[in-house]
């Protein structure tokens, strides 16, 4: 579980939005699927605006210096956490031309101003929508490989910047895709979120802890376009909570799409708010 402190609570309720306007090609004009991340502030995730103090977009592709081997034209999917005094977002970034990047870090001592640190994670495949919690002391990261058709589990051996691959906590079929899985804790139990291609359905897994094993639950898919695949969950607490969660999932989605880079959405803003808004 994330560690918010007064601050970063505060953050996260204006907090950082990944956004296609802002990208600059050298030389060249932003090219409209080319994304940045920026922060906005607000008294809640639905009244949100940009600060005036703070210079946007506050990280772009132009920041990631240390993956000379590709052209780096998108930064995306923030994800941040609270530590030592600071806090540290992790972020995909990509060169779409060849579909590969890696695992940025960026930290701030405010929530507005970001440095960028260095890559901490890259794999010879697609790395994206890092999401990092902590469980019995360690850190561990969960990041987006929809190409290996699995979820793989990775743990910081010195955090922030240095990270190990523990296992994969799913493995699918080839034509099966795991998008933007997350991690919750709630009442013992461990969920874990994602929707195969596409996004219009959301699938729920459970175990007793994070590194599994992991089932799907009876009520998955817990959102779903066929109605009859929407599961009744009776008086089982964890398919109260499967239940409940879809609603927010589904009002949410309904106030601001969640894109990314790979996917296009009929919203006009086209910006999303990152997966900090979900309740721990």
């Amino acid at each position: 579980m994330h560690e918010l402190t007064a601050t970063t609570m505060a953050v996260s309720l204006c907090a950082l939005l990944a956004t296609p306007c802002g990208a600059q090609s050298p030389g060249g004009p932003p090219a409209a699927d080319h994304w940045t991340i920026s922060v906005y502030t607000g008294s809640s995730p639905f009244a949100l605006t940009p600060p005036a103090s703070v210079p946007h977009p506050v990280l772009t592709a132009a920041h990631v210096t240390d993956m000379p081997d590709l052209k780096i034209d998108t930064v995306a999917h923030p994800n941040l956490v609270s530590a030592n005094g600071r806090i540290y977002m992790f972020f995909t970034a990509k060169d779409l031309s060849v579909n590969k990047g890696g695992i940025g870090l960026a930290e701030s001592v405010d929530g507005l101003h970001w440095t960028f640190r260095k890559t901490v994670l890259r794999e010879p495949f697609v790395l994206s929508s890092p999401f990092v919690f902590r469980w019995q002391g360690a850190y561990y990261m969960v990041p987006e490989s929809y190409t290996e058709h699995t979820i793989r589990l990775y743990r910081a051996t010195s955090f922030p910047d240095q990270w190990e691959y523990v296992r994969d906590l799913l493995a699918g079929e080839p034509a099966e895709a795991f998008i933007s899985p997350t991690i919750v804790q709630h009442e013992q139990r461990w969920y874990l979120f994602t929707s195969p291609s596409g996004n219009d359905t959301l699938r729920l897994f459970v175990a007793a802890n994070p590194t599994g094993p992991w089932a799907e639950h009876p009520a998955s898919p817990v959102v779903g376009k066929d109605p009859p695949q929407r599961q009744a969950c009776g008086d089982d607490p964890s398919c109260r909570t499967a239940r409940s969660t879809e609603w927010r999932r589904t009002a949410s989605r309904r106030t601001a799409c969640r894109c990314s880079p790979r996917r296009s959405h009929r919203s006009a803003r086209r910006s999303t708010p990152t997966r900090r808004w979900r309740r721990r």
